[in-house]
């Protein structure tokens, strides 16, 4: 597939999300074929174990899962930016695909811009900041239960 429609950037990111594509079918297979869960896969939070707060990241694996399960409500609760992220990415590949698709005649490419990484970070922080605001003001937990 000829990819000269794109910019030289646009083309690293394209391939690179088919890479990431390819990764995520892996993974799922594997999860599958073991009938392992990928939340056991990975240790707990070292700042909610040692501090009793969420990081910023807190929620993220859960949100992939929950998304994956094509539970999209229970994937922004735990963490807006996977959703986020996905949008963004199935825009950028379908988009892309179409101006290589057409050899350029269809010049639709979602182009990377910096916003985009300032606004995941920004719905990050402001995701942070309420959660622990919740978790020590109400004493809500990620889960939805009472701590």
């Amino acid at each position: 597939m000829k990819t000269s429609t794109l910019s030289q950037e646009n083309q690293n990111l394209y391939w690179i999300g088919w890479c990431l594509l390819g990764v995520g079918f892996c993974l799922i297979l594997i999860q599958q074929m073991l009938h392992v869960s990928i939340l056991g896969m990975f240790p707990e939070c070292m700042m909610r174990h040692y501090l009793g707060l969420y990081c910023p990241g807190c929620g993220g694996t859960r949100a992939v899962v929950t998304l994956l399960q094509g539970d999209i409500r229970s994937s922004l609760h735990f963490h807006p930016v996977i959703l986020y992220t996905v949008i963004l990415y199935l825009w950028f590949m379908i988009s892309n695909t179409i101006q290589i698709a057409s050899k350029g005649k269809i010049a639709i490419g979602l182009k990377y811009r910096n916003l985009y990484v300032y606004i995941a970070l920004v719905i990050v922080l402001i995701n942070w900041i309420f959660k622990n605001y919740m978790l020590i003001r109400y004493g809500v937990t990620l889960t939805g239960g009472l701590s």
